[in-house]
């Protein structure tokens, strides 16, 4: 660096202080008042470069790796089929729960301010009664994200489930409900088309159902779970602002 610092004063050597005088006199200014424009120029650098630096950061913080994310759960879910039992697909979870935490892709804690909601998932209301909502629960239970099934009978006939929690948390409990609900729906017909001919169509679809209902339960022995008070109440006070009708008993 050519200068030389003598207690609070800083000494220029003489090449650099000949240089700013003949640039002083080139642009018919004082040496001080050079300075002072040089001095004030990067004030006004470097508080603009910290301006951009911070906004990088949010923009960092704020960013979903959804591509990243999207590969991550079809690594361990696209190898689920129809003929999957329960413990493959509650392994394949448990294994994308851990493989997501190692690459600290979730979020273990909630931030007021940064909760987002996922896109609204279809499913008709019978497949909710009976799975869609286990399922929903406890993809929600795995991923730190707050299930609500937006349906009202008069005021949101409409039967859609939606993920509420931080952005990547939303991001995995929707692909994941999205692939396991498409996957299930499939177990279903399948289970439809081997069973028995014998009986009526309701009682074959009633039967389908409560198979349905007791091969989604096997989820609750999920061992992955993401949750403490703090971070729910944050979620649920999301939930009751945003979609109270949903919230009722």
């Amino acid at each position: 660096m050519n200068e030389i610092k003598n207690n609070n004063s800083i000494i220029l050597q003489a090449d650099t202080k000949q240089k700013i005088i003949e640039f002083a006199n080139s642009s018919e200014i004082s040496v001080d008042t050079l300075l002072g424009l040089l001095i004030d120029d990067e004030i006004e650098r470097q508080r603009l470069l910290k301006i951009h630096d911070d906004h990088k950061e949010d923009d960092s913080r704020g960013t979903v790796p959804s591509q990243k994310i999207t590969k991550i759960c079809k690594k361990y879910l696209s190898v689920l089929e129809p003929s999957s039992e329960s413990f493959e697909i509650r392994k394949a979870i448990e294994n994308l729960y851990k493989d997501l935490l190692q690459q600290k892709l979730i979020f273990v804690n909630t931030r007021k301010g940064e909760i987002v909601e996922s896109k609204r998932l279809k499913t008709s209301r019978a497949a909710y009664y009976w799975f869609a909502g286990i399922l929903a629960k406890n993809t929600g239970l795995c991923f730190g994200t707050l299930d609500v099934y937006l349906w009202h009978d008069m005021l949101y006939p409409i039967s859609e489930v939606v993920f509420i929690g931080m952005p990547s948390n939303v991001e995995v409990s929707y692909q994941v409900f999205l692939h396991l609900y498409q996957l299930f729906m499939k177990i279903q017909a399948s289970y439809k088309s081997y069973t028995s001919s014998y009986g009526s169509k309701s009682q074959k679809e009633e039967e389908a159902n409560r198979y349905m209902y007791e091969f989604a339960q096997e989820l609750n022995h999920i061992d992955a779970y993401i949750d403490n008070d703090n971070y729910n109440k944050l979620l649920y006070e999301y939930a009751d602002q945003k979609h109270a009708y949903a919230m009722r008993d």
